[in-house]
């Protein structure tokens, strides 16, 4: 939640890298980008829609690349570490199906806050070792799972589609 309420150390800086790495519509053309904007889109998910939203495409997509980049980048066993306990206590609240959120659970909101911490000290760091960012090809949304939402048509929102 420090970074909700502006109140992390590292929340001036993450916006400000944000900023740069992610466009305002569409994938990015960093992994450090895509990154940030997986990390930040289960973050604002919770915040912002009470984690109503499925946003199992960023949570899979940082844990099949967020845990390898971290350790590629910061070579820490306890940064990963962390990171991986995080996005366990995380992944419940990622389809849709979460049981009710309540925006006092410390656990819930430590995680949250510990997974874009990791991920933007990664992204600081390659940006200090490499002076750019690695290219991606990838898009998060290439690991949306379905739900059983999916196939509902609510009529009345003709913009309604399944991605």
């Amino acid at each position: 939640m420090r970074f909700w309420n502006h109140t992390h150390k590292l929340s001036q800086i993450s916006e400000k890298i944000q900023e740069r790495l992610i466009p305002a519509m569409g994938s990015c053309s960093t992994l450090a980008g895509e990154l940030l904007r997986a990390a930040s889109r289960i973050y604002y998910d919770h915040y912002n829609n009470g984690s109503c939203n499925n946003v199992t495409g960023a949570w899979n997509f940082l844990e099949d690349e967020g845990s390898r980049y971290i350790n590629e980048h910061l070579q820490s066993s306890t940064t990963n570490d962390a990171f991986e306990r995080a996005m366990a206590i995380v992944r419940p609240y990622t389809n849709c199906d979460a049981p009710y959120v309540d925006f006092k659970n410390a656990q819930l909101n430590d995680a949250l806050d510990t997974i874009v911490e990791a991920v933007t000290h990664a992204v600081m760091a390659e940006a200090a070792i490499k002076q750019s960012h690695q290219a991606t090809r990838y898009d998060l949304f290439d690991w949306q799972e379905r739900n059983e939402y999916a196939d509902e048509w609510d009529e009345e929102d003709e913009e309604y589609q399944y991605a």
